[in-house]
Formats: structure tokens, C-alpha cells, sequence
């Protein structure tokens, strides 16, 4: 939805992102999806509920920040690390994911890179060693 969404801001920003830029994108989505490459992962129960604890007390016990649909990915990351047997890395440029493992530490299944860090340190796409 996130990706749908952005996708939506860019192409209402104009040039560089034209309408064939916009069906391309989305077309490329859809196509990785048929093709097995992404997977549509499906909300947990009670995922929704998870989220909004979590907000609460990060706002609550922490001081900080944590949007919903940010506590809502991390629910959703914790059950497929639960149902994989294996830990998950997100990835994203959005520093509210770190509040998270503020939270909780999901048993060491979920971590977190921050793409504006490895941006700043210059190790970019070097995940031997990139720092989240």
C-alpha cells in the first residue's frame, strides 16, 4: 500500500515521473508478484491491535514517535520471522522503524537498516558493513 501510495505522490509531482514512468513502475510490481519474486505477505490476526499497543507505548513510555502503518509492518515482519524460523531485515529510509526495537527486541528476529544511515556513511549497498 506504502508503494502504491508513493508511487501515486511521484507521478502527481510531473516530470520526471510521466505517466509511462507510472505504468511501468506499477506494471513491474504486479509482474514480480506474478512471477514469485515479491510476496504479498497477509496481515496477522490481531496485527492491527499489535500496532496500536506498540504505538501507545512508544509514546507513552518512550517520548517517541511510531506510526501505525510503520507498527503495522513490523507486526506483520514478526509473525513471517515467527513463521520462517529465521530472522527479518527491514530496510527502509524511515527512522520510526528503529523505535521498535525499542520496544521489544522480537526474540532478535527483526532488524532494522536504515538506508539514509548507509547514505551517510557511505557504505551503501556494503552490508558487510553497513550499520543500521
Amino acid at each position: 500500500m506504502e508503494f502504491h501510495s508513493n508511487l501515486n505522490t511521484n507521478f502527481r509531482a510531473g516530470t520526471p515521473w510521466d505517466f509511462d514512468w507510472y505504468m511501468g513502475s506499477q506494471n513491474q510490481v504486479f509482474e514480480e508478484i506474478a512471477g514469485g519474486k515479491l510476496k504479498v505477505l497477509p496481515t496477522p490476526v490481531r496485527a492491527f491491535e499489535h500496532a496500536m499497543a506498540m504505538v501507545a507505548y512508544a509514546s507513552r513510555e518512550l517520548g517517541r514517535a511510531f506510526h501505525s502503518w510503520d507498527a503495522t509492518h513490523v507486526s506483520i515482519a514478526a509473525r513471517w520471522a515467527y513463521d520462517e524460523g529465521s530472522s527479518v531485515e527491514i530496510i527502509s529510509s524511515d527512522s520510526d522503524f528503529q523505535v521498535a526495537l525499542e520496544i521489544s527486541d522480537f526474540n532478535g528476529r527483526i532488524s532494522v537498516t536504515n538506508l539514509d544511515v548507509l547514505a551517510g556513511t557511505g557504505h551503501g549497498l556494503d552490508k558487510a558493513t553497513a550499520q543500521s
